[in-house]
């Protein structure tokens, strides 16, 4: 998996832009409050829940934005997977 950084994350979030691929994430999708699990364009997770609240949060994101707790990134993840 690709690591995102912060700013990165930032910057495609506010843009509604896969951070890897850069291609818009919400293409055919009616709303903005509909958040796919991942890019159908390159497969990056996107969107998932917190594992404290379980509110929906960018993955790409140090923190959840509801609680504040630690999320964990998918990348990371598999990364730890692989070693």
């Amino acid at each position: 998996s690709k690591q995102i950084f912060h700013d990165a994350a930032i910057k495609a979030y506010q843009v509604h832009s896969c951070p890897s691929c850069e291609k818009d994430y919400l293409i055919g999708k009616t709303s903005d409050k509909v958040f796919p699990d991942y890019c159908t364009h390159c497969g990056l997770i996107l969107f998932g829940k917190c594992p404290t609240c379980g509110e929906t949060n960018f993955m790409h994101f140090p923190y959840c934005r509801s609680c504040g707790s630690p999320i964990k990134s998918v990348a990371k993840e598999d990364k730890q997977a692989q070693a």
